[in-house]
């Protein structure tokens, strides 16, 4: 955007590219390109095994309709403007880092101790996430969280899982 004392190159644009041109970062051409490649790869392994229907789904059909993703992901990854990146760069970790940490809880005591433990400990880790977070909020929202995952993929879903280990 030009602005009031900014000089332009005499071609229309700051950063001296033509007018008309979109300059784009080798780096995410590359790498946009290595996905989609990667994407065309798993696609074409996966279409050797049967697809099945969208009711009984066969073994190459989830890798199809990933394939078909990160091609997609790969393209639009190439193709974006190469100053989209920079906001998710100067992000903070401490969130990330809470997201993965609560992530690594379920997987670390889901087995040990149950579905109900694993998401009581696992929630106030992602709420530490976010400034001003009060105990009192994560543990009123695990026990909401806890509930709601037994409801739907034990009782509901009948997946097998044990709500508590003692």
């Amino acid at each position: 955007m030009v602005t009031e004392g900014t000089a332009l190159d005499g071609q229309g644009r700051e950063d001296g590219q033509p007018a008309g041109k979109v300059p784009t970062g080798r780096a995410d051409v590359v790498a946009g390109l290595t996905v989609a490649a990667v994407g065309v790869a798993v696609t074409a392994i996966a279409v050797q095994y049967p697809l099945g229907t969208l009711r009984r789904m066969g073994p190459g059909y989830l890798p199809v309709v990933l394939g078909a993703l990160l091609v997609l992901l790969g393209l639009l990854i190439a193709l974006s403007r190469p100053d989209a990146g920079m906001r998710i760069a100067r992000q903070r970790a401490r969130p990330i880092l809470c997201v993965l940490g609560s992530l690594a809880v379920v997987v670390a005591v889901v087995d040990a101790a149950g579905l109900v433990p694993a998401i009581m400990l696992a929630v106030p880790v992602a709420v530490a996430a976010e400034d001003g977070g009060s105990l009192l909020h994560s543990v009123v929202l695990a026990a909401a969280i806890a509930a709601l995952v037994a409801a739907i993929f034990v009782w509901a879903l009948g997946v097998p899982l044990p709500l508590v280990r003692f």
